[in-house]
């Protein structure tokens, strides 16, 4: 016996699955704002405690590296990173990297003097800033604030240079994250436990008052048979008139 061909989708299925499909594509082409913003998320806390360092707005430095050299302001020294989201710079960087062929990018401070500068072997992680685009290319170390030049291949796109506050710090980060990740799966496991507690012993309280008003309403019935079965009992003995 056949069972006939499955009904045709509702408009509201089709409308769903189409939404699921952008949603998902859009998530894969998000991928590292994603993993970036979770990463952010997680150095909420540690950050409004002082245990780490973030990223602030005022001090990402956006660059053109449509012409070069590029001049580049620095207020402070220290280490910086150079982001980027260029496919083409990406490649380059991984094709000198592959080969150890000289830097494809290089910085001199005012006065001519080389600036110490290293390109980034690793890829995306968790604790890059999600207000630069891209994943770090460069790692510059500043030795005293003031104006510079990058020296580079002309691009029509946007980089960001941002302070180095995760290289040095990945391991204590790592364990940081880690801590968090910990104690937010123990709350949850502890008020879902809480829930599903409270949730059963009420379910077990409603099972008992059931079972109570079935004892009740059983011996109510039981007495009114046993009235009943007696009253008929002392008819059949009374004599007619």
């Amino acid at each position: 016996m056949s069972a006939g061909a499955p009904p045709n989708p509702s408009y509201r299925s089709i409308f769903v699955g189409v939404l699921l499909a952008v949603l998902l594509l859009a998530a894969v082409l998000r991928i590292a704002d994603i993993v970036k913003l979770a990463g952010a998320a997680l150095m909420f806390v540690p950050a409004r405690l002082g245990l780490v360092d973030v990223v602030a707005r005022d001090q990402v430095i956006q660059l053109d590296f449509s012409a070069s050299p590029t001049p580049v302001d620095f207020v402070a020294a220290g280490h910086y990173l150079l982001y980027t989201n260029n496919y083409d710079l990406l490649v380059i960087n991984d094709a000198v990297l592959e080969s150890d062929a000289p830097p494809w990018l290089s910085a001199t401070a005012a006065s001519g003097d080389a600036v110490e500068l290293e390109l980034v072997e690793r890829g995306l992680i968790p604790f890059d800033t999600p207000l630069a685009r891209g994943r770090p290319v460069a790692r510059l170390l500043i030795p005293a604030g003031g104006q510079y030049s990058l020296v580079h291949p002309r691009r029509p796109t946007q980089v960001h240079v941002v302070p180095d506050y995760i290289t040095d710090r990945i391991g204590f980060l790592t364990f940081v994250s880690v801590i968090e990740v910990a104690i937010a799966g123990v709350a949850a496991f502890s008020f879902t436990s809480r829930r599903t507690r409270a949730r059963r012993a009420r379910a077990k309280a409603l099972a008992s008052s059931a079972l109570s008003r079935i004892e009740t309403s059983r011996k109510r019935q039981a007495a009114r048979k046993d009235a009943a079965d007696e009253f008929q009992e002392q008819n059949i003995w009374r004599p007619r008139r």
